[in-house]
């Protein structure tokens, strides 16, 4: 066996193979309710294995093996009994990876005949088997992607077969052969992947803001998507959980993690990115900053997975903050004006809320220019154009509900006159858009090279020009520039 098949592990290498006992044993496992119905069946698995053992260079389980537990998302892992458990099942895996290594891997004969998958082995071929050993093999060919060019450059029809929902099984037999040939020979030159190496380059890039911009860095994220991205979420998550380290000065790595997430419209990282939304605002406000608006807002709709309740939860929460609960009605409303949510749930939400911040305020006015919910709603009724609520928005001019420096009357009506399609072009050049790639996104960060200042439709907290009395500056201060950007990700960027 070469290093090539060998799997990473200090322990006994597993045997080839497993007797039928072990098959059901391991499939009654992947079954279990705790499992959700996450898990991959045993065909898939065998194909995952065949596809890492077919492909041009040594992937580390570390990659891999989250998928076998979580095969959509490649996050949830197993909640295993105790050690013993742990290394059963996994030494299962490793058992079918370490079958399809011997039979197909380099070392293995001068053809593949000897290989013979669970879906091939007996009387009940079907093409069910044989598609969820093709959606196994599908997972092995994204975790490196760009290795995999050269045999989609020379034989296309290789690619067509495993995407096929109802492949033929003699035909995925018949594939495996020539595709173990097409490496022979050519794979010496590919180092082994291993998910700590990826990971750690994208952390030392990412984590701590410095120059030049880490472009290298987001294509290697970009290249290894599958890997890099249930990290990422999990980078949200810890951080949703425990903030203490994103208030570190400079640290970024949430920031790339939200933008690259939100660019791959990954819906994993939704449920993440609210959970921030619930942490005390002065932590909110010190881990986002101007990105509440600028980015925070494009990253939760961009990866919005289509359930709405936990979003409306916090809209109509009125201990959350009014700016936070305000970036979140503006991401409803670019789900709403790009296409991707109906009108009607946000009409209803928003007319409840402003009814109830327009009750509150008749008996207990604020102070002018203090932040209220019922001008994120009239925004966001001018924004998608709602015929439906004119008129209670305008009846909350008419009480002088409505601060006039954030959003007058004559605006409102002018706004709200627009056709939707007019009216999303326009919100699309003032950025209103989905997240884009993180050069874009994060690349205008004046720390990273200077530009124009952009303008945004909300007026958060701070945005004026800061003079002080001594040229001190603290780092989460606001710039004393004028530009809107914290001090650290703008004149203070080291």
């Amino acid at each position: 066996m070469t290093s090539r098949q060998r799997p990473e592990s200090r322990q006994a290498v597993p045997p080839a193979g497993l007797d039928l006992r072990e098959r059901e044993a391991l499939a009654s496992f992947l079954r279990l309710p705790d499992m959700g119905g996450r898990a991959m069946d045993l065909h898939m698995i065998q194909g995952l294995a065949a596809g890492l053992c077919l492909g041009p260079r040594l992937i580390s389980p570390a990659l891999w093996l989250p998928w076998v537990w979580d095969c959509k998302n490649g996050v949830q892992p197993p909640a295993f009994s105790d050690p013993d458990q742990f290394n059963t099942v996994v030494g299962w895996v490793m058992a079918l990876y370490n079958e399809a290594a011997e039979r197909l891997g380099p070392a293995a004969a001068e053809d593949a005949s000897s290989y013979v998958p669970l879906f091939a082995d007996g009387a009940g071929v079907t093409k069910a088997a044989a598609a969820s050993y093709c959606a196994g093999l599908r997972r092995a060919v994204t975790l490196a992607g760009d290795d995999w060019a050269p045999l989609q450059a020379e034989w296309p029809q290789w690619l067509a077969l495993i995407q096929s929902p109802a492949p033929e099984p003699e035909a995925v037999l018949a594939m495996l052969e020539p595709m173990r040939r097409h490496w022979l020979g050519r794979t010496d030159h590919l180092e082994p992947l291993r998910a700590q190496d990826i990971i750690g380059q994208l952390r030392e890039a990412f984590e701590f803001f410095s120059r030049p911009f880490p472009s290298e860095a987001v294509a290697l994220a970009e290249r290894h998507r599958e890997v890099v991205a249930p990290w990422l979420v999990q980078v949200l998550d810890h951080v949703a959980r425990d903030p203490s380290q994103a208030l570190q000065d400079d640290y970024v790595l949430h920031d790339f993690a939200m933008v690259l997430l939100g660019h791959w419209r990954d819906t994993r990282a939704y449920r993440p990115l609210l959970a921030l939304a619930r942490l005390p605002y002065e932590t909110v406000e010190a881990i986002l900053g101007d990105l509440l608006f600028e980015t925070y807002t494009r990253a939760v709709a961009s990866v919005c997975d289509g359930d709405l309740a936990p979003l409306v939860a916090i809209v109509e929460d009125d201990a959350i903050h009014t700016w936070v609960r305000t970036a979140l009605i503006d991401a409803w409303a670019l789900r709403v004006i790009e296409g991707d949510a109906a009108p009607e749930p946000f009409e209803d939400c928003l007319l409840a809320i402003g009814e109830r911040d327009a009750a509150k305020l008749r008996s207990n006015p604020k102070s002018s220019g203090e932040p209220t919910i019922i001008e994120a709603v009239v925004h966001a009724v001018a924004d998608i154009a709602s015929e439906r609520l004119r008129g209670s928005a305008l009846a909350w001019f008419n009480d002088t509900l409505i601060y006039p420096r954030n959003i007058g009357r004559a605006e409102f009506e002018r706004e709200i006159e627009m056709p939707l399609d007019s009216r999303r072009d326009e919100l699309r050049r003032r950025g209103r858009i989905y997240l884009r790639d993180p050069q874009a996104e994060i690349g205008w960060w004046a720390g990273y090279h200077e530009e124009p200042v952009r303008t945004s439709q909300r007026t958060a907290p701070a945005t004026g020009t800061i003079v002080r009395d001594t040229p001190k500056v603290g780092r989460n201060d606001p710039c004393p520039c004028g530009s809107g950007r914290k001090y650290k990700k703008c004149h203070g960027a080291t």
